[in-house]
């Protein structure tokens, strides 16, 4: 990708090249191989001052493969957890993921709204959701006290 992009010496083409790439990109499994070339080519972009090219289809495929990192490191870190620790984190995130309207997840001072009738489309209530899960999982690896709060009212503590 980042040969092929390099190749190409005039912008309009160059935003071309990303919007085909991205329509692509969105019909192929992601793979750790391509993965790891979109996050090159996304580096290259960014250092060289392309970013302005690729605000649309492209950047949605960058931000989609951050998720497929984050979700693998998830999985991976998930199998680090005690049976204990395991039945915490699916209980946490089950009851936290069913809430209605807007909750925060608050972890020792650090706070991260999970939920809300507000977001947008699917995949940020994914991303959403996929980066709770992972602070939570970092907090009870931690020993760290977990809680969901709808306004000023704690609704679950560990």
């Amino acid at each position: 990708m980042l040969n092929e992009f390099k190749k190409i010496n005039n912008t309009r083409q160059q935003r071309k090249y990303l919007d085909k790439l991205a329509l692509q990109i969105r019909k192929t499994e992601m793979t750790d191989q391509l993965a790891h070339e979109i996050m090159e080519l996304d580096a290259y972009l960014s250092e060289n001052g392309y970013y302005k090219l690729y605000d649309g289809i492209f950047e949605d495929v960058v931000e989609n493969t951050k998720l497929f990192y984050l979700e693998k490191e998830i999985q991976k870190q998930e199998e680090q957890l005690n049976d204990s620790q395991k039945q915490k984190l699916e209980s946490f995130c089950e009851f936290a993921f069913d809430q209605e309207k807007m909750a925060e997840l608050v972890i020792g001072s650090n706070s991260l709204c999970i939920q809300s009738k507000n977001l947008p489309d699917l995949d940020t209530l994914k991303k959403s959701r996929m980066q709770a899960k992972y602070a939570i999982l970092q907090a009870i690896q931690k020993n760290e006290s977990i809680q969901l709060k709808k306004g000023r009212r704690t609704i679950k503590k560990i």
